[in-house]
């Protein structure tokens, strides 16, 4: 019952409560995800719009020559003019005093078509004149911008060159500039708007290299590697640009007129964090949950199963014969209709029981005392005849013993004690006398054995089994065999008081016994085995009997006795 109430609690508790847990489970996470991912999304434009005001300034910058005056005029002014050095001066305190280069943050060089240049003195970012290469991919995008990143002096920079053309005809170009931008400066800024310390953010372009990045380590590093800038591409040109990757949020965004993508890299830390609070809540739900339950089926169980428990201890009684218990009813409820039902039946047991198993013992006992008064008239004949022969011989004192034991043994059997059972004492001292009579009769040809242990004395045994058993040895065991040997054993096995009766003479024939003691006839063959064998089954069993085999030269009668203390 017990186990039933706990697969009840299991279904109608457990199952629930981890249903619920799923559930929940997976809204919180699903919830969680769409607003980390609209926050990491929302966070990738905020930091790439610094990328883009810094990269935006810069392109400025780099038409900054065809708006003001003295620049152009720089640019469009011959070499060879004799106002060219002063143009030269002016044009450069003008570019030096730009607020776009202000606090050093880039590095501008302005070159005429000639190779005369100026740029901003003093700036760690301007490294000489502009390269051919630059020149060369500048005159190809015909005014388009020509993006690069390098390292110069140890210093990541990003470069910028264009193509200067006459405002007057476009067909004529006036020369180049070239805007370097701190690489470090723009990483700076990103750092201090970072949102999360432990976030990477990074710029890639359209070869895959990383070209900026605010935090490295093998974790990002490992992360980056399974992102081309194609897929990232992709990202950044979604609704939401960011996605969730095992354990990171990827965000990526497009920097405006740029060759660029600015992306990030955070830890779901939070959320998983988040998870482990809600799992941390839910699991002590749960366990609070179930020992309330727990507690409500221990409660249940014991108004259910304690009355039942009851009831199977009241049926072991009756199993036991124990009729007159009767179960205590409380209530209207089902288990107080069983306890009614069951003392009904006990009832109705017990009165069987008095009726009908008490009148079946009162039929064994007479059966059994009817077996052993058929024993006597039989072993009275016997023994009559023996004195009638003496007597004729004149044996008188012969006569005298006889008749004395006679007189014992007949005291011993007629003693009117209502009770087909006595000490064992009392057997042997019967066996002794009915021995004392035959060794009168027969004389030396028979030798009688006893062997037992005088602690068995006081044994209670069923009466007048050893006599028998003798007397069966000594008449058929004489037929053949003028010198007859009877050995009596009488010792204890386990809970069991063993007879042994052995002898010597005509080896017994194994196949008739079965049938003597099987036959339902009332002739004279085999009547004191079918007797005893009777009367041990009545009183003790069918497990219990009289056994019977041959070992060696001896025929063996054995009988096994239960010892009750």
């Amino acid at each position: 019952m017990r186990k039933q109430l706990l697969f009840l609690f299991v279904c109608f508790v457990t199952i629930p409560v981890i249903i619920i847990y799923s559930v929940a489970t997976a809204i919180f996470n699903r919830k969680a995800d769409e607003n980390l991912t609209n926050i990491y999304s929302n966070d990738i434009k905020s930091i790439a719009s610094i990328a883009e005001s810094y990269f935006s300034e810069s392109l400025e910058l780099t038409m900054y020559p065809l708006l003001e005056s003295n620049l152009y005029k720089y640019l469009s002014t011959p070499s060879d003019n004799e106002n060219f050095i002063n143009i030269t001066t002016q044009a450069n305190t003008i570019l030096n005093s730009s607020p776009y280069v202000f606090g050093g943050n880039r590095g501008v060089v302005l070159q005429k078509t000639d190779g005369n240049q100026i740029d901003t003195h003093s700036n760690y970012l301007t490294s000489g004149h502009i390269t051919g290469q630059q020149i060369e991919e500048a005159t190809r995008l015909n005014g388009k911008c020509y993006w690069e990143y390098k390292t110069n002096k140890s210093t990541p920079q990003f470069s910028i060159t264009r193509l200067m053309k006459s405002k007057t005809n476009l067909q004529v170009p006036l020369g180049y500039i070239r805007v370097s931008i701190s690489s470090l400066e723009l990483r700076n800024n990103i750092q201090n708007s970072m949102m999360d310390k432990n976030s990477c953010y990074f710029i890639m372009d359209s070869a895959d290299n990383i070209l900026l990045s605010t935090n490295s380590g093998s974790d990002y590093d490992s992360v980056l590697s399974q992102y081309d800038f194609e897929t990232l591409q992709q990202l950044a040109e979604s609704r939401l640009n960011t996605v969730l990757d095992d354990q990171y949020f990827i965000s990526a965004y497009n920097i405006k007129n740029t060759p660029y993508l600015i992306g990030s890299i955070h830890v779901s830390g939070m959320l998983t964090s988040t998870k482990t609070t809600l799992t941390n809540i839910l699991t002590v739900t749960a366990l609070l949950t179930a020992f309330f339950f727990a507690l409500l089926a221990l409660i249940f169980s014991n108004r259910i199963v304690r009355p039942i428990q009851e009831l199977s201890h009241k049926m072991d009684s009756i199993s036991n014969e124990n009729f007159s218990v009767r179960a205590e009813v409380h209530g209207h409820d089902e288990i107080a209709m069983l306890a009614t039902q069951f003392n009904k039946m006990s009832e109705r047991l017990e009165y069987l029981y008095r009726q009908v198993y008490m009148q079946e013992i009162e039929l064994k006992q007479s059966q059994l005392l009817a077996l052993q008064s058929q024993i006597n008239p039989h072993f009275l004949y016997n023994t009559m005849d023996t004195i009638y022969w003496m007597s004729k011989t004149g044996d008188t004192e012969g006569v005298e013993h006889i008749v004395s034991n006679m007189s014992s043994l007949l005291r011993l059997t007629f003693t009117p004690n209502g009770n087909n059972t006595g000490t064992l004492a009392e057997e042997l001292e019967h066996l002794n006398h009915y021995v004392a009579i035959q060794q009168i009769r027969y004389g030396d040809s028979v030798n009688f054995e006893l062997q037992y242990e005088e602690k068995f004395h006081q044994e209670s045994v069923l009466r007048f089994l050893l006599q028998p058993l003798v007397e069966n040895a000594l008449t058929h065991g004489l037929k053949n065999c003028p010198n007859e040997v009877i050995i009596v054993k009488i010792y204890r096995q386990d809970t069991c008081l063993i007879y042994r009766v052995m002898n010597t003479g005509t080896p017994l024939d194994l196949e008739l016994i079965p049938k003597l003691l099987s036959s339902t006839k009332t002739e004279q063959k085999g009547f004191a085995l079918k007797n005893i064998d009777r009367r041990l089954k009545l009183k003790y069993g069918d497990e219990y009997g009289l056994k019977y085999m041959i070992e060696g030269a001896y025929n063996i009668f054995e009988i096994q006795q239960p010892i009750f203390r």
